[in-house]
């Protein structure tokens, strides 16, 4: 895949912040989270940037849900607890800042904790009517839920606002490609990762003895080496608390299954679509240049599919699967697109981790395994007859998950589904405000992915699938989002922010050139003039329109 900064646009600082916090978006939450704020704060500081920052689709919805959550989850934190418990559990959550309690509040909790009556303190919210306070009240003081901490997480949702900051730098095809590209690049990283680094450690702990097998001598001389080794460097107990973290594999295919990382089966979940749109993208062209970036977008698309397989989720193979799909039936027959499919099952069926996740999925749908069937049919329904405004955003925990069911599997703090989570915090109001967000995003993803192919022959854009990729990441996040809570992940956001981010209204007027079959592609950004008429010798050529 062909990355050339010679073809970019005069750099500003604003354009080089979000290429870096695309690229790192791949790679690392906190370092992309810092690339967001400086693009964000180099582009609030340029007047012609600072006009791209309007309200339309997906940040109109990302405002909606935000200000629900913030709404529902602050009068839930507020009206749930007496103010002693309330206090107690933020200084639980932020103990740097209980000082800044006023001193007269912290006295009135001083008094009703000598007096024995701080169960039935004052609330914190007592100018609240009680007819107003009491559903609230309802909804969050139960003896497991904990509002509090729930609404500490809201600020996740905050790192949305890569959407506006996308929408503000993309404002043309080439950026668009240039996006892309250094997306499926930092993910390519993740995917060498997952290719060389799961391996390694997975064979590390498979060959990490214990302390009794080093004292007993039982362990292998090498075994032994390794475990002299670490303890040397001081890092015996935190390699026992990796190890045991999810408990110790017995055998290496065990231990590379556990090691597979959810946030990097996400990530490479959504390059595989981007990365094969790219690679239509660099068939499309008409110079050259053609068939070597052909098969470096290939090769690219390649290794990072393998690093998707090696993480052995079932989750985002089974969502890029579909996804991909409907990208290869777009451009390629149907036989040929089963052909391409086939050879990736096969592919993926020879891998033996991955065959043993999928043999072990119909597991998935028994009760007594306390996984997603016992969420979906007992616990989710149980807590929307206890709680019918939600508990809260995040504020689903796992003690009160076991007083429902003791079954359900260790651990958990969500159910495994975006709609039910975001019912079982919000209810009804939320999964309406949910559902709004989601189809405004469509609806704009999917405007920009009708410019991908055109057949009138006036058309002033080229022929391929790059405009298709943010509906394609947009839609792999949410099928995946089905059977996983990705929503307020701290990763995934990010990757939420830029596929709704990426549809710009511009773009659907960025590229002056004709599109009719076997007109010759330049490269991006470049507008050449219309073919000149017959008689060009009497006729002046006319100047080039704008599409």
């Amino acid at each position: 895949m062909k990355l050339s900064l010679s073809k970019l646009r005069p750099a500003d600082s604003s354009w080089t912040a979000f290429l870096a916090f695309v690229f790192l978006t791949g790679i690392s939450m906190p370092l992309a989270r810092v690339a967001l704020v400086l693009s964000l704060v180099f582009t609030l500081a340029q007047p012609e940037r600072r006009k791209a920052f309007r309200i339309y689709g997906p940040t109109l919805g990302w405002l909606i849900y935000l200000f629900l959550a913030f709404v529902i989850s602050g009068l839930i934190a507020a009206c749930a607890s007496d103010v002693s418990t309330l206090l107690a559990q933020y200084a639980s959550v932020k103990p740097r800042l209980i000082q800044w309690i006023p001193a007269w509040r912290m006295e009135m909790i001083r008094s009703a904790l000598d007096s024995g009556t701080a169960a039935s303190a004052s609330g914190i919210w007592d100018c609240l009517p009680e007819f107003l306070a009491t559903p609230f009240r309802r909804a969050g003081t139960d003896l497991f839920t904990e509002p509090l901490r729930g609404f500490s997480k809201l600020t996740k949702m905050l790192w949305y606002i890569a959407i506006p900051v996308a929408m503000a730098q993309v404002d043309s095809r080439s950026r668009l490609l240039t996006a892309l590209r250094v997306l499926v690049l930092g993910c390519l990283v993740t995917a060498l990762c997952v290719l060389f680094c799961n391996p390694l450690a997975a064979g590390y702990q498979m060959l990490f003895p214990t302390e009794y097998q080093v004292q007993a001598g039982t362990a292998s001389p090498f075994s032994a080496f390794l475990y002299e080794c670490t303890k040397a460097l001081g890092k015996v107990e935190d390699v026992n608390q990796w190890i045991y973290t999810r408990g110790r594999a017995a055998t290496f295919s065990e231990a590379l299954i556990k090691l597979g990382n959810m946030s990097d089966a996400q990530r490479l979940m959504v390059a595989v679509p981007v990365a094969l749109c790219l690679c239509f993208e660099s068939l499309a062209r008409k110079d050259a240049s053609r068939r070597r970036d052909f098969r470096r977008s290939l090769w690219t698309l390649l290794i990072v599919l393998l690093g998707l397989l090696m993480t052995c989720k079932r989750g985002p193979i089974l969502a890029t699967a579909v996804v991909s799909a409907g990208l290869l039936l777009i451009r390629l027959r149907l036989r040929h697109t089963v052909f391409v499919l086939l050879a990736t099952a096969l592919v993926a069926a020879a891998i033996p981790q991955v065959r043993a996740r999928f043999c072990d999925l119909p597991n998935e749908f028994e009760l007594r395994r306390g996984g997603r069937a016992l969420m979906w049919t007992i616990i989710v329904p149980t807590l929307h007859e206890e709680h019918p405004l939600g508990i809260g955003f995040r504020a689903l925990s796992y003690n009160k998950m076991r007083s429902i069911d003791n079954h359900v599997e260790q651990n958990q703090n969500h159910v495994h589904s975006v709609p039910l989570q975001v019912f079982v915090e919000f209810g009804y109001l939320g999964v309406a405000a949910w559902a709004l967000w989601m189809l405004l995003g469509f609806r704009n993803t999917a405007k920009l992915a009708c410019l991908s192919r055109r057949p009138s022959k006036d058309c002033s854009l080229p022929e391929t699938l790059a405009f298709a990729a943010p509906l394609a990441m947009l839609s792999a996040l949410v099928l995946y989002g089905m059977v996983e809570y990705n929503l307020a992940d701290s990763e995934i956001v990010l990757l939420y922010g830029i596929a709704m981010g990426l549809t710009n209204r511009n773009l659907r007027h960025c590229v002056a050139t004709p599109a009719h079959r076997g007109a010759e592609a330049l490269p991006d950004g470049e507008a050449p003039s219309l073919p000149a008429p017959a008689d060009a010798a009497e006729t002046p050529s006319a100047p080039s329109a704008e599409g």
